[in-house]
């Protein structure tokens, strides 16, 4: 039985998508590809309850999408690309210490590491996952996408309070309470 990712139509689609449509079935890399879709595939499931999960799946699945609906699906075969890419980053640096220096040009000319240190990866491995939690977030949801994020401060001022020369938020003033924001 061969492998499918949840939300993108196989795992040829996403090899394309994510620019590795040049690794064959035969290449030492397809069972790390094919683990990473698997993984991920686990991971929604563990993040977001099946329900839910099904009515991602019952969206219409269209290149521009218009309507909420459209957007939600979008957003969730994004979000599969993201994590399976950040699987694939992880995974493709030991592909590369246990094979000959062919593989590693090979996979380099794909573009997924493509002039990329290890800072540059770590950065960009943090990058992703963040971007992955926020989706996960609204997908799991019942709320519609917002338009703005908003931040709620609350400031107490009490009338016994001593006035402070210099008193900041960041300096112990006695009028903060505390800042709430949705992260």
């Amino acid at each position: 039985m061969a492998i499918l990712p949840l939300f993108n139509a196989t795992v040829e689609s996403v090899k394309a998508r994510l620019r590795l449509q040049g690794v064959a079935a035969t290449d030492p890399g397809q069972p790390l590809i094919e683990g990473a879709v698997q993984a991920v595939r686990v991971g929604f499931y563990r993040q977001i309850e099946q329900a839910q999960i099904n009515v991602l799946l019952s969206y219409s699945s269209v290149e521009n999408p218009t309507n909420e609906q459209e957007v939600l699906r979008q957003l969730a075969e994004v979000t599969e690309l993201k994590w399976i890419r950040y699987e694939l980053m992880r995974s493709m640096p030991m592909l590369f210490m246990d094979s000959a220096a062919g593989t590693q040009q090979a996979w380099n000319d794909e573009g997924i590491f493509r002039g990329m240190g290890v800072a540059e990866r770590d950065a960009e491995l943090k990058r992703l996952w963040s971007e992955i939690v926020q989706s996960l977030s609204l997908l799991t949801a019942d709320e519609t996408i917002p338009d703005e994020t908003t931040m709620r401060v609350d400031v107490f001022v009490p009338d016994s309070a001593p006035m402070r020369p210099f008193g900041s938020l960041m300096f112990g003033s006695p009028w903060y309470t505390g800042i709430t924001s949705p992260w």
